[in-house]
């Protein structure tokens, strides 16, 4: 481990490791290894990015530490007396033990610049017409991607009682999950959409509508309040990071998601307090709502 600590900072070493912050990255999984029963030994990698997570470290900086880490590994390991082919082995082993562990994706730059919060949405909905509120809503309420929302047939949704719709949705990969809207929202895509006769989302002229058509319609909402590049994936952002805030609950939230991995979630999903309905008491209807407590937040 003391040879490692050496190389870190050796003249040979600055290209790769040239700013302080990489140093200290390398120096702090060094310091980690140390304090395992077995130093060294493969699979320390994988705990110690495990106990990144535990310390609440954004899906990015983990990324950033690992990427660091790996190329540390690579660059400074131990080649001495090995064949090309044994090189080639031990190199595959450093790489293989990182792709084990799924570093959190991070949303890009694109998505993060266009975030919503819950005053945007009010004014987005306030001046949408009627088709166009009901699907923004739609997709602000149940996290719907656009590729699930308009491949909703009628036979999908299923009423469990009036206050309450089930939707059976089918994402990613082709896994299936059920979304829930309430009675109110379903009344309202009867009024928006009252000639869909195999679709749940229908053009007048009774044509599904399309990805692209969804694209289009969500980026003029936008531009409508001043809102420019407005994706109709921020609003599943909107969604994420209201439900987190709401039920401190993420396995359950990613599944609802249809996230295979809770990191992607935490990752790429959730920005904060600050996009929460609740404490800027709006609700999705374009509606102040009541004044709530503080003592019950």
């Amino acid at each position: 481990m003391e040879n490692l600590d050496k190389n870190l900072i050796s003249p040979d070493r600055q290209k790769t490791y040239r700013n302080a912050r990489y140093k200290q990255i390398c120096k702090g999984f060094i310091s980690f290894c140390a304090d395992q029963v077995i130093p060294e030994n493969m699979g320390n990698e994988i705990q110690w990015l495990e106990s990144l997570k535990d310390q609440g470290l954004s899906a990015s900086t983990i990324r950033t530490y690992g990427h660091a880490v790996k190329s540390y590994l690579l660059d400074n390991r131990d080649t001495t007396g090995l064949t090309a082919n044994e090189n080639i082995i031990a190199e595959y082993q450093i790489e293989a033990e990182f792709k084990s562990f799924k570093l959190p994706r991070v949303m890009n730059r694109k998505h993060r610049e266009h975030l919503v919060s819950g005053e945007e949405l009010h004014e987005i909905l306030k001046h949408s017409n009627l088709q166009t509120r009901i699907i923004i809503e739609f997709l602000a309420s149940t996290g719907c991607r656009v590729s699930e929302m308009t491949g909703i047939r009628l036979s999908h949704v299923r009423k469990v009682r009036e206050s309450e719709f089930r939707i059976r949705v089918t994402g990613k990969g082709s896994k299936e999950r059920v979304i829930r809207i309430n009675g109110g929202l379903r009344k309202r895509l009867y009024k928006a959409f009252p000639n869909a006769m195999t679709f749940l989302f229908e053009s007048s002229s009774g044509k599904r509508y399309t990805r692209q058509g969804v694209h289009d319609l969500v980026k003029r909402a936008g531009e409508r309040v001043s809102i420019y590049g407005l994706h109709p994936h921020s609003f599943r952002h909107f969604y994420a990071t209201f439900l987190i805030d709401k039920t401190g609950n993420m396995d359950a939230v990613s599944r609802y998601l249809g996230h295979s991995d809770v990191a992607t979630t935490l990752g790429m999903y959730y920005h904060g307090k600050d996009l929460t309905l609740e404490e800027l008491n709006l609700d999705l209807y374009g509606n102040r709502g009541k004044k709530r407590s503080t003592a019950n937040a």
